[in-house]
């Protein structure tokens, strides 16, 4: 399995803090594409964050919907993910080096 192509499009705002940095695409053996991944600075390193959606949380209570916000902003499931490291670090390696190299072209520019 290889990561056959990758687009990288920087966040921006206007401090520069912004957080994710990146939105990415990816391909995998020219088949298979995976959007909405996110380059996000933590607190020791850069990481790639796989696309997700926020967990349930809504319960139907006659004709009115109770949502719980407190589950609603903190849990989140991942949609697409590597089952084991080695595939983790094979895309988060490559959506890395692709990240570095937009930034240091438009820094050239």
């Amino acid at each position: 399995m290889e990561v056959t192509s990758v687009r990288v499009k920087l966040a921006h705002n206007k401090n520069g803090k912004v957080n994710p940095k990146a939105f990415v695409t990816i391909v995998i053996d020219n088949w298979l594409a995976i959007r909405d991944m996110r380059i996000i600075q933590g607190k020791e390193r850069l990481f790639v964050a796989m696309p997700n959606r926020k967990k349930g949380g809504e319960v139907k209570a006659s004709d009115e919907t109770v949502t719980n916000p407190e589950v609603l902003e903190e849990e989140r499931l991942d949609i697409v993910y590597p089952i084991n490291q080695d595939g983790r670090k094979m895309i988060e390696d490559t959506v890395l080096a692709e990240y570095e190299k937009v930034l240091n072209e438009g820094s050239n520019e």
